[in-house]
């Protein structure tokens, strides 16, 4: 939970609330009533920390159960007019409207370029006259009704108004990618706890965005089934002594634990890095094979690695070892 201001389309944050729970998993709430107290923790400590109040959301939807569709849509003018930023909502409001399957629903229409009468390919329509048509050309970004109505119902109950939802890839887009490296074609891997989602921009627009459901926790339950360790210790040697690449990995970095028989030798970061390595390497294969299977063969720009993932040594390094070797 982020609260923050807009200081000349910039956000000031001002406080950040952040709880653990078991209320998601790989992206999916499957406990709603949990979710809702969760979510209200995180409120109440970014409020505490912002000294504000709120009274509205804007809500991340995660790319799960996302289809990204190409729409155009527009509306009329009787005489001459100067877009303006009503206009502007009015017309991405028509886009969201537009016929889809009746088990989908839209968290965002991303515009690309819009047309005004004849003149096509604007990027900011602002304060230019229109006469007759005023058109935008963007991606809508889909996702399972289900999912986001369960999103929906576990802020019901909390009293506040969603002002909008929107794709965290697109998000993430804005944050990490400069003009040019989402023009030319690049991609975002963003390995989290659940889940790890591919996301590919091209032409300066968000054009795919898939998730895979391997990511930081499998690494978690393989160091708890190699060690024979709770998840929580597992989790802990993760963060302070995991290491995601076997060539760079220490020998001499001893795991300690309690559970050793008086004969049994402890594993090295070394011999650790060896499983973790092999769930790190399928991720990256798999978000290599999401983009094969999208028809993205090549990636001219830059390939961008996110996630709390990837703070453990070695991620990047195996990264890039791959990405030689392609």
């Amino acid at each position: 939970m982020i609260i923050a201001d807009v200081v000349y389309e910039k956000l000031n944050i001002l406080g950040v609330g952040v709880v653990k729970t078991t209320s998601i998993k790989r992206g999916n709430i499957i406990d709603v009533e949990s979710a809702s107290r969760d979510i209200q923790k995180a409120i109440d400590i970014a409020k505490s920390e912002a000294n504000k109040d709120i009274r509205s959301l804007y809500v991340a939807v995660p790319s799960i159960h996302t289809h990204i569709k190409k729409s155009v849509a527009e509306i009329k003018f009787d005489t001459k007019h100067d877009i303006d930023g009503r206009d502007i909502e009015e017309v991405i409001e028509e886009a969201k409207i537009l016929p889809l399957p009746r088990e989908r629903e839209v968290v965002q229409v991303i515009p690309d370029y819009y047309r005004l009468d004849d003149i096509e390919n604007i990027r900011k329509p602002k304060g230019m006259t229109v006469h007759n048509a005023f058109e935008v050309t963007g991606n809508r970004v889909l996702t399972s009704k289900t999912h986001l109505h369960t999103i929906y119902k576990s802020i019901e109950n909390l009293r506040l108004d969603c002002n909008e939802t929107f794709c965290t890839s697109h998000s993430l887009g804005e944050l990490l990618l400069n003009e040019e490296e989402k023009d030319y074609g690049s991609v975002i891997i963003d390995i989290g706890a659940g889940l790890t989602t591919v996301s590919y921009f091209e032409d300066g627009i968000l054009q795919l965005s898939q998730s895979i459901e391997l990511a930081g926790e499998d690494i978690t339950r393989t160091i708890s089934d190699v060690l024979n360790v709770p998840l929580k210790r597992a989790e802990e040697i993760k963060v302070t002594q995991g290491h995601a690449f076997y060539d760079l990995a220490s020998p001499q970095v001893i795991i300690e634990l309690d559970n050793l028989e008086p004969d049994e030798e402890p594993y090295t970061q070394k011999e650790l890095a060896d499983y973790i390595e092999e769930i790190v390497e399928e991720i990256i294969l798999r978000s290599f094979d999401v983009l094969r299977k999208a028809g993205i063969n090549r990636v001219k720009g830059n390939v961008v690695l996110t996630g709390g993932t990837t703070l453990m040594p070695g991620v990047l390094d195996l990264a890039k070892d791959m990405l030689r070797k392609k």
